[in-house]
């Protein structure tokens, strides 16, 4: 079993300072849909419960852990938190195994099933986002950076 979800916490509406029509790369990594990023396996469980996460910037960095470990390298590290805790990622053999820096525990999964959970997530990030801004889909860094791919 392995669980990959999240919960907005602070959505669009609760921070109307933003024109998130023009808004900036790095607003759209740290401030745009915060809330809870929900990791669970067999033997532990990784979520969080601050509502502070920036879901939008975990989900692409979720999906360029994928494409680092399809590209034939077998670690990857996501930093989060404000750079206070760590995500670690191990590709060995056909298994993928997660540990952090914030809880005890390892998450075992096979690699296609994390590359599905992966794909719906940061699908579902996208879609969950642009539904609540539609207005997003008019800014060109959200563009460029949610769908670059790794070079």
């Amino acid at each position: 079993m392995f669980e990959l979800n999240y919960r907005l916490v602070l959505s669009f509406d609760s921070n109307d300072k933003i024109d998130y029509s023009k808004a900036s790369e790095a607003v759209l990594r740290s401030d745009v849909a915060l809330g809870d990023i929900l990791v669970r396996g067999d033997q532990a469980d990784f979520s969080t419960n601050t509502g502070g996460i920036p879901i939008l910037d975990f989900a692409y960095c979720l999906n360029y852990t994928k494409n680092i470990l399809l590209s034939g390298k077998n670690k990857d590290i996501i930093d989060f938190a404000e750079g206070e805790d760590q995500f670690y990622f191990e590709l060995k053999g056909e298994d993928v195994f997660i540990t952090t820096s914030h809880k005890d525990g390892i998450i075992g999964v096979s690699f296609r099933e994390f590359q599905d959970k992966v794909d719906q997530f940061y699908t579902g990030v996208k879609e969950e986002v642009l539904s609540l801004y539609p207005y997003l889909n008019k800014n060109s860094k959200f563009l460029e950076w949610y769908h670059r791919k790794m070079s």
